[in-house]
């Protein structure tokens, strides 16, 4: 299945589908309308082999994108992944706990949601089902 389309109007050839891969070459050739979610390319413009290299490199930059991710993805299982995610956690800790964060009790803290403020702290826990909500302490019960 094709990535673009191109649609023959009066004014030239209208390019639309997955065209952020390719915005770079339409910018040059062409204007973006927004009215029509679609890149406008000039008649003139238009041809076979632009069609073709459009629709190459929508393909090539799909295939690179799906590599990076596959390898980023093998990287995070990998134990030096691992390794490098619990740094960075254990890095965003200990400035979350310089910075005065009223919701992180410690350095020892398992940060569950950065967004939701939510801890889970094995090492102040009693039963060990301690855990704080925006810095709020809940037991669990």
């Amino acid at each position: 299945m094709p990535a673009l389309s191109f649609t023959i109007v009066d004014a030239g050839v209208l390019v639309s589908g997955k065209t952020f891969n390719v915005k770079d070459r339409l910018k040059q050739i062409g204007r973006w309308n927004p009215q029509l979610s679609s890149w406008s390319i000039p008649a003139a413009a238009d041809s076979p082999a632009l069609r073709e290299e459009l629709e190459a490199l929508a393909t090539q930059k799909k295939a690179e994108e799906a590599a990076a991710n596959k390898a980023a993805r093998l990287y995070a299982a990998s134990p030096e992944g691992k390794a490098a995610a619990a740094a960075e956690e254990k890095r965003r800790i200990k400035a979350a706990v310089a910075a005065g964060s009223t919701w992180i009790c410690c350095e020892s803290c398992e940060v569950v949601d950065w967004i939701r403020q939510h801890t889970n702290c094995r090492a102040c826990a009693v039963d060990g089902n301690t855990f704080r909500v925006r810095g709020n302490i809940y037991t669990g019960d």
